[in-house]
């Protein structure tokens, strides 16, 4: 026996998200509280890569000597990028350069969860300016727009002679910890 017609439920309105076309790019499955490192690099210089884990409850820079990172930056740069979503503006990798989303080009984005070889969450960045950018999933060639500029999220600017990236959002001044350990600054 079935309901009459105006007792049966409508059916459950579509998110925002999904009327507008936006696209997720990170997991639901991958939550901030089971990130426990992430690394930035320029695609041309690998070698000059911000590494940043999760010690003992407190965030290091491992790639600086061990600097500790700026856990407020950092739960606010993780909390932001697992909720990325974007609107697909070009599914071409010829039009790759056109968005600075080639290998070469990219900022990369690695994020580790409980396997420290193999990163859970891999993204490119490329060209934006304030708080929009361009990113995509490695291994993809689709080009998305979003509403974070990945670059100035992180803080990273480019160090002296065009070296690879500088991560200064994310890493607390040395101010900070001497300000806490003796309570005055310098």
């Amino acid at each position: 026996m079935s309901l009459p017609s105006c007792c049966k439920r409508a059916p459950a309105p579509p998110q925002l998200a999904e009327e507008v076309g936006l696209e997720r790019l990170v997991p639901p499955t991958l939550r901030t509280d089971s990130i426990t490192g992430f690394e930035l690099y320029r695609g041309a210089q690998p070698q000059e890569i911000v590494r940043l884990r999760q010690r003992d409850g407190a965030w290091v820079v491992t790639s600086h000597f061990d600097t500790p990172g700026n856990s407020t930056k950092i739960q606010q740069f993780l909390t932001q990028l697992s909720t990325l979503q974007g609107e697909l503006r070009a599914d071409s990798t010829a039009l790759l350069g056109d968005f600075q989303l080639t290998d070469e080009q990219a900022l990369h984005l690695k994020v580790y969860t409980d396997t420290p070889d193999k990163p859970a969450l891999y993204l490119l960045a490329g060209k934006g300016s304030g708080g929009n950018g361009f990113m995509r999933r490695a291994g993809e060639g689709g080009s998305t727009s979003v509403n974070v500029h990945l670059q100035s999220l992180a803080g990273l600017t480019s160090g002296y002679s065009g070296a690879g990236p500088q991560c200064q959002t994310l890493a607390r001044p040395a101010h900070t910890e001497r300000t806490q350990r003796t309570g005055r600054r310098g």
